[in-house]
């Protein structure tokens, strides 16, 4: 109300007066009705709106028209433009925001862009008027350490870009990124987790624009996007909150990548640009993103928090002097905090319209004041002083008002993404984030219900209070049931009531799907040192933690010109599983420096992504090596002794060395030498030992000292190491232990005894303890002893007895040790020890059959000779018996180890009766010591072929009849017998005066088959059917015998019948033919023939002469025949000869069988039987060269 006498304009305020000295600084006088309009005008937003909240200048957002921002993914992810758009139009603002981005773009490929004529992002820079231009660099880059190649290349383009930009007449804004969720897995050192790697973020987005500003005439700002994440990502850990566990606002940032933004994530990122750009606060603005209120408000808190309280170090367009506003007052970073501490710095207490002009005396207008305060704000009064000025009055006032903050529970409940799948049969908790983001604290009961689905489900707890703004997780353990399939959906609901009001009463519902997981993991060592040309083994951990057994392979992806890496073959894991896998990895020669090595893990299953490790390796060319010592670098030389320890010279670098080595400060009475003083060519990353022997006077009084060890390079003196040895000089404490023998053979039936003896070897009185360490030989062995413990004086001894006694089987024949020590029970400390080692006995029998008489005629004696040999380790006595029935050979032998008997000679008689063959005659040997232990051996020999003196074969044959009637048969009977011991195989035939000119027919008794072979076996008979057949007119007698041939093994023989004689009746022969004169015979046929031609002959006479009846004969025109011109007389064939035909050519592998149904093989030479009853042609295959033979006639 304007309570004055003249009209007035009034300033509106906050906690503060209304700043007059800057209304009239900045006003102007105008030609306009009155200068108060002018004047209002100008400080609209001097002290009003945000300005003592925000600390804003006097820029509008309406006086930024355009924004320009080259990013990639980042950018692109929820059209982070439109965003920003939205947020300054919504502010009252009209700005044009547009971006050019492609995924995972760097600055240096802007920058090629942009130089490129015609390209996208060179004509959208070019032909617009920009008032910022945005850059956003690949997500890593500016991480990296500054002699890093990559960070280089985009401090370069960034340089070249800001010039570029700068000669479009527009601004540069850095936009600074956020780290990833849990670090940069690619580069574990320098980026371990989020605070780590959004620090590097920061100093590289600052390196960059100091090299930005250094170098060109650009105007570069910084917007702080990835600090508005961290301040969240640190209020969290503030609250012992874990910030990478599901649920929580940082966490939700992200996408489910842990690097991307979400769309809070890019919200965030709008109004940190918002801020940035405009100066004006965010909080409040009622844009169109579509994120819930209170979540949406959090973020504006957040992002103006950071822009204008946290960063004072940065300098933003609002403050810059060549703006609109005077860079001072309220304008500057020092008037951003509320002036008044009574009103929290996370409310929002301001004018809509803080100028109120014009107003007439006593006249009255309303304005608006808007209060926003926070969803999670404390219920309690406050108190905010409201004040007004008067720009003509130059006077204020003020008045308090109380804000009443009433209580009202509310909650916020996120199940979160889990980090596994669920599986049918397994159990697993998820916790759901509750936050409360009421004003007050609250108690709630929870109830779990499974609505539907074959699942079950449970509590960890079924109370809990959250105290305002807190985060608390509550765990509930979800089981698919085992019938359970994929795809199969579990609805459930959790039920909160607020113990206090339960008028607060929260439900939520959440779904889970079945399902099957493929997922694997690849870790590794983070960093090796390679030297050029020297392999390197890694284990790498490959794990297979999806549901399904898989086969994976582990590859290399990167410069195989640089390293040679040799990768295992395919791993199959079953679910859960890992195993370790080998990779071995060389640097090829001239490689140095640092590098990345990219290894991915693929499986079989296409659902599954590889996964992509990087191995950091660095290969270095600097000579570098170090010295160590014993333990504890201490070295105890007993007074009078010599002791010797080893040093370690290795060479760390990646250079060979040649060193030098020498001791310092060495007391009087003590003598110290290197085995080696010099090493020469020490290889990289390889190592040797050193011995170095101390020798001490057996005068020198004990005690310790210090004694220095140096190694230096010979080719760089300057580069030393220095060991420093702790040197104790001792009393000798010394004993010997020897025994009578260090290899015991046991026995089950006896003891077997070994001596030992201890001797003092020291130089004072001691009493010693001998240790056995039992741990091998007390399954198998007793083991007793006389006596454990003795005090010796120097020099004396003492002699111990041990026994031993077998006691169970299953001792290693190698062998089972039994440790035994000295022990100096003054100090505990071992003297001396050796190692007996204890053989079960160990039966071995071996047996040799030598042949005196090996072939025997049936009924003969074999003969031969027995030795046999004790091949354990202890004496045994060995009894041999004949296996076979033929033999009486009964007798026995006591022997040492490694020992043999006399030649045992032994008889057997074969059977009278035995056939010819291979036979073996077999014995055995067993073992006294172990009567399941025995051995067999056998003698062939040789049963030979005999027969009587009668023949081997003996041949029957029986004529039916002695007469044969013209062309009749007769059948006679053929019986042939073997009279020999052995196998035989044959053929009978038919001989004797006259026998070709009977046909013959021969058949096995009782078949048709036609054949003359037998095979018999000994004593075996076999009968034939002989048909005789007349078949001539001329009657003759014969006298005829039947022979068999047979083959007895390499012999042939041949056995007769006794001869038949048979009378073959005849006829007379009729004519047949004609005679011709001069002595000629003509047949039938030929007459006939002859006859006929005369005929043919006359009849073509009589035509002749017909035809040339007018005309003169011709002198010799037709002559008779003569008897030249008849066709020559057949041979006059002799009666049932047959004329023997030429043989015809054998081809490749073909023969003709000769006498006995043989043939010889055409490969091999070797004369073979042809198979019984086979008639030419056939095949067979030689047994001896098995190559085919194609016997023919």
């Amino acid at each position: 109300s304007n309570y004055g006498n003249v009209q007035d304009t009034f300033l509106l305020s906050v906690d503060s007066e209304p700043d007059l000295a800057e209304f009239w600084a900045n006003w102007t006088p105008g030609d306009s009705d009155n200068s108060q309009d002018n004047s209002t005008e100008n400080n609209s937003n001097g002290n009003g709106s945000e300005g003592n909240n925000s600390g804003e200048t006097n820029q509008t957002t309406s006086s930024i028209s355009s924004i320009l921002m080259f990013g990639n993914s980042y950018t692109q992810a929820n059209a982070l433009e439109t965003l920003i758009e939205d947020l300054i139009d919504a502010a009252g603002g009209n700005t044009s925001v547009d971006a050019q981005t492609g995924g995972g773009m760097t600055l240096p490929q802007h920058h090629t862009n942009v130089n490129t004529s015609g390209n996208q992002w060179n004509t959208t820079l070019s032909n617009t008027a920009w008032d910022y231009v945005v850059l956003q660099d690949q997500s890593q880059i500016p991480s990296f350490p500054r002699n890093n190649s990559d960070w280089n290349d985009s401090k370069d383009a960034a340089i070249s870009l800001a010039e570029r930009i700068h000669s479009e007449g527009s601004e540069v804004v850095l936009f600074m990124t956020w780290g990833r969720r849990a670090g940069d897995v690619t580069n574990p050192l320098r980026n371990p987790n989020f605070t780590a790697m959004q620090d590097n973020l920061e100093s590289g987005y600052l390196d960059f624009q100091t090299n930005m500003t250094a170098n060109t005439n650009a105007t570069v700002w910084i917007a702080p996007v990835g600090l508005a994440w961290k301040a969240i990502h640190d209020d969290i850990l503030a609250s012992n909150g874990v910030p990478t566990a599901p649920g929580n606002m940082f966490y939700d940032l992200y996408t489910n990548d842990g690097s991307h933004p979400s769309l809070s994530g890019s919200y965030l990122s709008a109004c940190v640009m918002y801020a940035t750009l405009t100066g004006h606060s965010p909080v409040g603005v009622n844009d169109s993103t579509n994120l819930n209120s209170t979540l949406k408000l959090q973020l504006q808190q957040y992002a103006s928090d950071t822009v204008f309280n946290n960063t004072p170090s940065l300098d933003y367009p609002w403050q810059s002097s060549n703006q609109s506003g005077n860079g001072s007052g309220n304008g500057g970073m020092s008037s951003s905090a509320p002036k008044n501490a009574a009103i929290p710095s996370t409310w929002e207490v301001r004018w809509l319209d803080d100028v109120i002009e014009n107003i007439s005396s006593s006249e009255t207008q309303t304005t608006t004041l808007r209060i926003t305060v926070p969803s999670n704000e404390g219920p309690g009064f406050t108190g905010v002083r409201l004040y007004a000025a008067s720009v003509f009055g130059n006077l204020s006032v003020y008045s308090t008002m109380v804000v009443n903050i009433t209580v009202n529970h509310d909650l916020s409940i996120d199940v979160g993404e889990p980090m596994f799948a669920w599986l049918p049969g397994i159990e697993q908790n998820i916790d759901l984030s509750l936050t409360n983001i009421g004003n007050g604290d609250a108690a709630y009961d929870w109830t779990l219900d499974t609505m539907s689905g074959p699942c079950q489900s449970s509590l960890s707890e079924i109370q809990s209070t959250i105290v305002m703004g807190q985060e608390i997780d509550l765990s509930i353990a979800l089981f698919p049931l085992p019938s359970s399939s994929v795809g199969d959906v579990c609805t459930f609901s959790i039920n909160g009531v607020e113990q206090s009001d339960p008028r607060f009463i929260f439900d939520f519902e959440f779904s889970i799907v079945i399902e099957q997981s493929f997922n694997l993991s690849l870790s590794h060592t983070q960093d090796i040192m390679l030297v050029p040309d020297v392999s390197a083994t890694i284990p790498f951990l490959i794990t297979n933690q999806g549901s399904e057994s898989a086969d994976v392979l582990l590859s290399f992806d990167g410069n195989n010109s640089a390293f040679v890496v040799d990768l295992p073959p395919v791993a199959s894991l079953s679910r859960g599983q890992g195993t370790y896998v080998d990779v071995m990895i060389t640097a090829q020669s001239g490689i140095v420096g640092n590098f990345s090595l990219p290894f991915s893990l693929t499986s079989n299953h296409s659902q599954a992504d590889s996964v992509t490790s990087y191995l950091n390796v660095t290969v270095e060319g600097a000579p570098k090596f170090s010295m160590s010592g014993p333990q504890n670098n201490r070295v105890i030389v007993p007074a009078g002794e010599t002791r010797t320890s080893n040093v370690t010279i290795q060479n760390v670098g990646t250079e060979p060395l040649d060193l030098e080595l020498s001791i310092q400060s060495l007391p009087m009475g003590i003598t110290a030498q290197f085995e080696n003083q010099t090493i020469t060519g020490l290889m990289p990353m390889s190592s040797i030992e050193v011995a170095l022997t101390f020798s001490a006077d057996p005068s020198i009084i004990p005690s310790s000292y210090v004694v220095e060890c140096l190694v230096s390079n010979i080719e760089d003196s300057t580069q030393i190491e220095i060991l420093e040895l702790d040197l104790q000089i001792s009393k000798r404490t010394a004993a010997e232990l020897s025994s009578s023998t260090n290899r015991i053979t046991t026995s089950s039936l006896q003891s077997t005894s070994a001596l030992l003896t201890v001797i003092n070897m020291g130089t004072a009185n001691e009493t010693f303890s001998l240790n056995f360490d039992y741990s091998n030989t007390t399954n198998y062995f007793q083991i007793e002893t006389n006596v454990n413990v003795m005090q010796l004086g120097p020099g004396e001894s003492k002699d111990i007895e041990l026994s031993f006694r077998e006691i169970a089987s299953g001792g290693s024949q190698a062998g089972e040790s039994l440790h035994i020590q000295v022990i100096a029970t003054s100090t505990g400390e071992v003297i001396d020890s050796l190692d007996l080692i204890l053989v079960p006995q160990k039966v071995g029998v071996q047996m040799q059959i030598l042949p005196i008489v090996d072939e025997v005629k049936p009924g003969g004696e074999i003969r031969g000779t027995i030795v046999i040999s004790n091949s354990g380790n202890a004496i045994d006595n060995i009894s041999v018996i004949s296996v076979d029935s033929l033999c009486n050979v009964v007798f026995a032998e006591s022997l040492a180890p490694s020992s043999s008997s006399s030649p045992y000679t032994w008889t057997c008689r074969t059977q009278s009766s035995q056939e010819a063959g291979l036979y073996q005659v077999q014995f055995r040997a067993t073992s006294s010591a172990d009567a399941f232990f025995n051995v067999e051996e056998g003698m062939a020999y040789e049963v030979l072929e005999n027969w009587s003196s009668d023949g081997a074969l003996a041949v029957q044959f029986n004529l039916a009849s002695s007469e044969i009637s013209h062309q009749g048969d007769v059948t006679s009977q053929v019986v042939v017998c073997n009279q020999a011991n052995t196998n035989t195989n044959g053929m009978v035939e038919l001989e004797g005066v006259n026998s070709a000119k009977l046909s013959q027919v021969w058949r096995e008794s009782g078949s048709d088959a036609i054949s003359q072979n037998f095979t018999l076996e000994p004593s075996e008979c076999t009968e034939f059917s002989l048909i005789l057949i007349a078949t001539g007119n001329q009657g003759f007698t014969a006298i005829l015998n039947v022979k068999a041939t047979s083959s007895f093994g390499t012999l042939t023989t041949s056995e007769k019948s006794p001869t038949r004689e048979i009378s073959v009746e005849g006829i007379t022969p009729t004519p047949d033919g004609l005679t011709l004169p001069l002595g000629f015979e003509i047949d039938n046929q030929q007459g006939i023939t002859f006859i006929s031609s005369g005929w043919i002959l006359s009849f073509l006479l009589i035509m002749f002469m017909r035809m040339r009846r007018k005309k003169p004969i011709e002198e010799d025109a037709f002559l008779p025949p003569s008897l030249e011109t008849l066709p020559p007389l057949p041979t006059p064939v002799v009666e049932d000869e047959i004329m023997p035909l030429a043989p015809a050519t054998l081809a490749e592998n073909e023969v003709r069988m000769i006498d006995g149904r043989k043939v010889n093989c055409p490969s091999c030479q070797e004369t073979l039987g042809v198979p019984r009853g086979a008639k030419p042609p056939f095949r067979f295959t030689c047994p001896s060269c098995e190559i085919k033979i194609r016997v023919v006639e």
